[in-house]
């Protein structure tokens, strides 16, 4: 169980705060997966009332991040073996399309775009940033390839998986990192060939590249998963690795 105090919060609009400091409170662990939001401790620890936490658990049960139970209240989402299963086999499929088709229309500035935003996840994990800006770094990275598709309708079905990815990411990380101490390995070892492959021009080598890479991070996740149960009790306070 995490320790359930998030901290204080500054007034601003107090529902997108809310939102943002619980966010930010799943992805590095203060609250696990599964671990229900008990909202008397939360609003007095963030300094609010309900009201405008129970807004933010609302709309963060509409992201994916919380799931709601009838008489019980809100529950950071868990997930299992299938939906890792579900959400991988679907990523695979429209991540790999999109990559094919984004070679085609990227140009040189889509390129140096790609280099760039691998340059700044590099950095982050040079300088040893939290879980959560690396990993938002890696996934505006792979969100860029769906941009540079120029179909909307696939941009648009990436965003809609990216609260489910974020969190299986953050949840296998955390774990990943705290069991082998290599996580950071992954992106430094599996992205430059990614983009290797985007300079070539070459459709095929891209989503060849692309599945590769992308069944590197599922066969990760599904072996951290099945590790994860029995190992949960004792595993706390872990940070990062691939998706």
């Amino acid at each position: 169980m995490g320790r359930g105090n998030v901290g204080p919060i500054e007034l601003r609009n107090t529902v997108d705060l809310v939102r943002e400091k619980l966010t930010k409170s799943i992805i590095d662990g203060t609250l696990e997966a599964g671990e229900r939001i008990v909202e008397v401790q939360l609003a007095r620890s963030m300094n609010i009332s309900r009201g405008p936490l129970r807004e933010a658990c609302r709309l963060m049960e509409q992201q994916g991040l919380l799931e709601s139970k009838p008489r019980r209240g809100f529950f950071v989402k868990e997930f299992g073996v299938d939906a890792i299963n579900n959400l991988m086999q679907l990523r695979i499929a429209l991540q790999v399309e999109a990559a094919r088709l984004a070679v085609g229309r990227m140009g040189e500035d889509g390129l140096t775009e790609l280099q760039r935003r691998f340059d700044v996840l590099r950095s982050a994990i040079a300088r040893g940033e939290d879980v959560e800006t690396t990993l938002d770094s890696s996934l505006d990275f792979h969100r860029l390839i769906f941009e540079l598709t120029d179909n909307p309708r696939l941009l648009r079905a990436f965003d809609d998986m990216l609260p489910d990815i974020r969190l299986v990411s953050a949840y296998c990380n955390r774990f990943e990192q705290d069991q082998t101490g290599e996580s950071d390995a992954f992106y430094l070892d599996n992205i430059p060939p990614l983009i290797a492959a985007f300079v070539t021009g070459d459709a095929d080598k891209v989503a060849a590249a692309m599945r590769e890479y992308l069944e590197r991070v599922y066969k990760t996740h599904l072996s951290v998963y099945r590790d994860i149960k029995p190992a949960r009790a004792g595993a706390q306070g872990q940070r990062r690795g691939p998706c």
